[in-house]
């Protein structure tokens, strides 16, 4: 494994997936102040929202794809690490990005192997569909008052 092929092979699409992760961060962060700014005004987000935050953040959302890619392919480089000390082996950089392919064929739509370009779309996405949230979640017709009733 020559230094160039490490770089492009491996360190510049993590590098793209750390870029996408912080954009997507600062998306999440902006939308969750906007429903705590909502609950300390007694207001909410109508019930329309469901749906497209569940699409994010749910058990089978785009979130929960994410973190599973990266989940994933962290148990496997750390097995394959392990593995390599154990062995006095040299560390193969064919091995790591098969682990790359296998995660990301685990968030596929339709399985199969999967690649960095698999993940930095599931990134884009996230990212879009949370932005577009945020954008109608700032817009007044959008959001209700919560009423609350108090027993005497």
């Amino acid at each position: 494994m020559d230094d160039e092929e490490l770089e492009t092979e491996l360190i510049a699409p993590l590098q793209k997936i750390l870029d996408q992760c912080r954009n997507v961060r600062t998306v999440a962060r902006k939308l969750v102040k906007r429903v705590e700014d909502l609950t300390n005004d007694s207001s909410a987000l109508k019930p329309i929202f469901i749906p497209r935050l569940s699409h994010l953040t749910g058990a089978s959302g785009l979130m929960e794809l994410a973190l599973k890619f990266g989940v994933q392919l962290a148990q496997q480089v750390r097995l394959y690490v392990i593995e390599v000390k154990e062995k006095k082996d040299s560390l193969k950089l064919s091995r790591v990005l098969g682990s790359v392919r296998s995660s990301a064929g685990e968030i596929k739509a339709g399985g199969g192997m999967g690649s960095w370009q698999t993940v930095g779309e599931l990134l884009s996405q996230l990212q879009r569909e949370a932005a577009d949230v945020l954008a109608l979640a700032t817009e007044l017709d959008s959001v209700m008052k919560s009423v609350s009733f108090s027993v005497i």
